[in-house]
């Protein structure tokens, strides 16, 4: 009961944190400027009004179904949770040229932590 308890918890906070990293992400996004932004706004729009039909959906067939409100609420909170990690993943990926300089280094670290 306690470990089951404690797993909701642990969740929610995961939950929040990465809602709170995209959220960040995505103003940085916003911020630059440029066709980035402009698609990132459309795509965010779109997502939040897909999720929520999902959710609906998925709330509705679980209380048709016969399951309880806990049931219901934990079918719904499913496609949001895979959007925000979805979306986490998606921006936290920046694109940079690879520096020849990084590859220099990285022998040079090798030598070092070698026993």
């Amino acid at each position: 009961m306690i470990n089951l308890l404690l797993n909701g918890w642990i969740e929610a906070a995961r939950f929040g944190a990465d809602v709170q990293h995209v959220m960040a992400l995505r103003m940085r996004r916003l911020a630059l400027g440029g066709p980035l932004a402009v698609t990132e706004a459309r795509q965010m729009f779109s997502e939040k009004v897909a999720a929520f039909g999902e959710a609906q959906g998925a709330i509705m067939t679980s209380l048709a179904a016969g399951r309880s409100l806990d049931a219901a609420a934990v079918r719904a909170y499913g496609p949001y949770r895979r959007r925000v990690r979805a979306n986490r993943r998606r921006l936290a990926f920046v694109y940079r040229k690879p520096d020849p300089q990084d590859r220099i280094n990285q022998g040079n670290m090798d030598k070092v932590f070698s026993c």
